[in-house]
Formats: structure tokens, C-alpha cells, sequence
């Protein structure tokens, strides 16, 4: 399996358009209480992955998978607290990643890409990430504990998806 983590490039942009417009069921995982009203802005969506790619360390890495693209891993900052916070800098960064080729998940992907960055951030003297998600992500519940992230922060029923109340759940690894 050979994973590439590359910096966004503008011919990247079409892609990034059919998952937000088409092929969009990835919204379902990664924070869906946050899609509920968006609409795809095309230069919005270019100006945002170029200014998150010319930062030092680079906040934003599209995900290729023998030559394939299928997504995208990012890190924004936290306040301590463990509140988003985008680019506004603190000492917390949280990882993040999404796969939107569902034929892509499952096959360690994301895990490798995790492994990437986490190298890459480590090779920077960053000596501990975290990661966030809800607690009705298993499947990015199972990939933080297998990359030996532990839980060290649970807002309960906090998080609404489909009329349900979910965990707002904080991770942390140690590089």
C-alpha cells in the first residue's frame, strides 16, 4: 500500500467540489451538525485549502493512495479548553482527517495517513496532538485508539445528529 500525503494544488479543486456536492456522504461523520446548512463555494473552498497549505507547519494534506486522490488530513488549533479554534494560534493542535471514497475506507488508509503526519508534526518538536470527534464516530473513535491516542476529555450530550445527543470527545497522543 503506498500512501502519499501531497500539499493541495488548485487541479485539486474539482475533486474537492464532486465530495462536498455529489459525493458528499462523508458530511455524515465529520461533524454533521456542521454541514446542515452549508453551500459549496468553489473559490471560498480554493482560498481556504491554499492558505491552510502555505502555513509552516502545513495545516492541510490531500490523501493520495497508489496514485488515487481519496481525501484529506488536517490540523487546526484548540483553545485549552478543547474548543475549535481554525488558525488562530495556540499550544493545542487537533488532528483531523476524512475519507470521502467510501471504497477506500477500512484498508488502513487513513491509519498510515495518520501515522504520515503525526511523523511529520513529531519531525517539527511538537511532542503531543490530539484528535477530536463524537462519540457516534466509531469508526474515528477506532482510529485514535489504534494510533494510540487515549481519551482525555468528554463533553456529554452535546453534539445533536439526527435527532440523538452524542459526546463531544477529545483525544490525546504523546509523540
Amino acid at each position: 500500500m503506498y500512501i502519499e500525503l501531497r500539499k493541495f494544488k488548485k487541479s485539486n479543486i474539482d475533486k474537492i467540489e464532486e465530495w462536498f456536492v455529489t459525493n458528499n456522504e462523508w458530511m455524515n461523520w465529520d461533524a454533521p451538525w456542521e454541514w446542515t446548512d452549508y453551500i459549496f463555494d468553489k473559490e471560498e473552498q480554493l482560498s481556504k485549502r491554499l492558505e491552510k497549505t502555505s502555513h509552516s507547519p502545513c495545516f492541510e494534506y490531500e490523501i493520495f493512495y497508489n496514485t488515487e486522490h481519496v481525501g484529506w488530513i488536517s490540523v487546526y488549533y484548540m483553545t485549552d479548553d478543547y474548543k475549535w479554534n481554525d488558525l488562530n494560534v495556540t499550544n493545542k493542535i487537533a488532528i483531523g482527517i476524512d475519507i470521502p471514497e467510501t471504497k477506500y475506507r477500512g484498508l488502513g488508509i487513513g491509519t498510515q495517513a495518520y501515522k504520515l503526519y503525526l511523523d511529520y508534526f513529531k519531525s517539527l518538536g511538537y511532542n503531543e496532538i490530539y484528535t477530536q470527534t463524537w462519540s457516534g464516530n466509531i469508526p474515528m473513535i477506532n482510529l485514535a485508539l489504534s494510533s494510540g491516542f487515549k481519551e482525555i476529555n468528554r463533553f456529554k450530550n452535546i453534539r445533536k445528529v439526527k435527532d440523538n445527543y452524542f459526546d463531544a470527545l477529545t483525544f490525546k497522543i504523546n509523540l
